[in-house]
């Protein structure tokens, strides 16, 4: 879980972000915020994904 969380944020989210508050810890980006946000961003659940 941990290593998923690091990736979805540090890899997708964090460019878009000045900071990040989790369970797991804070992630503080030392680079420039985009603020060229993404038209969409669909998050879907389990349940939502075929299988």
């Amino acid at each position: 879980m941990a290593e998923l969380l690091i990736q979805f944020m540090c890899g997708l989210l964090m460019p878009y972000l000045s900071e990040a508050h989790t369970p797991l810890g804070n992630i503080k980006n030392t680079k420039m915020q985009k603020n060229e946000v993404p038209q969409d961003l669909m998050i879907f659940g389990f349940e939502d994904c075929e299988q």
